[in-house]
């Protein structure tokens, strides 16, 4: 289990940083714009990386140890506060009682064939 600690955080800080980004305000409530999700995936782990080292260092500086705690437990909720959000502004966003797919990731998926 230890082995999967490393992959679980990295993920974790992208995820944070991609749903950050991603609940930013926009002009457009979907991400439909040809390289919008690309774009977002992609600068997710540099922001979340960043807010990482900067919570880290107000950490150290406050004097409060470095654990999984004081560090993994507020990325955690900042994850899952961004993951809620942006499920509430995305139109066809895949509900878990409706089943594997929606008409609006049919659409996105269709458009790209």
């Amino acid at each position: 289990m230890e082995i999967l600690l490393p992959f679980v955080a990295w993920a974790l800080v992208w995820i944070a940083g991609t749903a950050l980004i991603a609940a930013l305000p926009r002009s457009r409530g979907t991400f439909t714009a040809s390289g919008e999700i690309a774009w977002l995936v992609g600068t997710g782990y540099f922001v979340g990386a960043f807010l990482l080292t900067v919570w880290m260092r107000l950490l150290s500086l406050a004097g409060i140890p470095l654990g999984r705690g004081s560090v993994g437990a507020p990325l955690v909720l900042l994850a899952a506060a961004g993951v809620w959000w942006i499920r509430r502004r995305v139109v066809g966003w895949v509900a878990p009682s409706s089943g594997c797919c929606s008409s609006g990731w049919h659409g996105a998926v269709g458009a790209h064939r």
